[in-house]
């Protein structure tokens, strides 16, 4: 995963989301920082940034939860607030 290009065409990248869903929550959380680079970044499109927050929480941590929490806060559109 480290070496995910984020500029690849979106088909490309949902494609890369569901096959982590097959890694162990080990090697999800060594690769972590890819998903929450994509989740944080606003302008990405929101198909992608639902899937990074979909692989992120599929083995949360406390950290990653405060994380989450943080990062929802930094949000400049927020629906659900």
């Amino acid at each position: 995963m480290k070496n995910l290009s984020v500029k690849v065409q979106n088909g490309i990248e949902c494609v890369i989301f569901p096959s982590c869903r097959r890694m162990s929550c080990e090697a999800q959380q060594r690769d972590v920082g890819v998903f929450k680079m994509l989740f944080e970044n606003q302008s990405e499109d929101s198909e992608i940034r639902i899937a990074a927050f979909l692989s992120i929480m599929r083995c949360p941590s406390y950290p990653t939860i405060r994380w989450i929490r943080d990062a929802l806060d930094r949000e400049e559109v927020n629906q659900g607030k």
